[in-house]
């Protein structure tokens, strides 16, 4: 696949291309409104994702997710700043990127992990029940 091609180019460029829109929107409507707007229609298009098969329909939907994130992230990049006072914002912006760094370098939330086991979900032994197809053993 020809490098900058493909699923994994196409999830940055709604918020690339609306980011002269979204910041306007951050500034002047209600952060919490436009936050909460935004996630209910996230949530329709995760929920219509769930029904369907289409690889059209599911592209369309995904673009329309990435589209919410372009609305919702420049609120999320201006909330420290509101919420601590001008004297504070270095010390919440530093705070605010060490935790996101820690969190994506995290293995259980890192995109290109491994799927999580029985054993890192769950510190039980539990072992699934023998499948009805398999041969019972000696």
């Amino acid at each position: 696949m020809v490098r900058g091609h493909g699923p994994a180019a196409g999830r940055g460029r709604p918020p690339a291309l609306l980011a002269p829109l979204t910041g306007r929107f951050a500034d002047r409507f209600d952060s919490r409104r436009l936050i909460v707007t935004v996630a209910s229609l996230q949530i329709l298009a995760c929920l219509a994702m769930t029904q369907t098969t289409t690889p059209a329909l599911l592209i369309v939907l995904a673009v329309l997710l990435s589209t919410g994130l372009a609305f919702t992230h420049p609120v999320f990049a201006g909330l420290p700043a509101a919420m601590v006072g001008k004297d504070n914002i270095p010390r919440a912006s530093a705070i605010s990127q060490t935790t996101a760094m820690a969190a994506w370098s995290s293995p259980r939330a890192s995109p290109v992990s491994s799927p999580p086991t029985s054993a890192s979900v769950s510190p039980c032994s539990w072992t699934p029940p023998p499948s009805p197809w398999s041969s019972p053993a000696p």
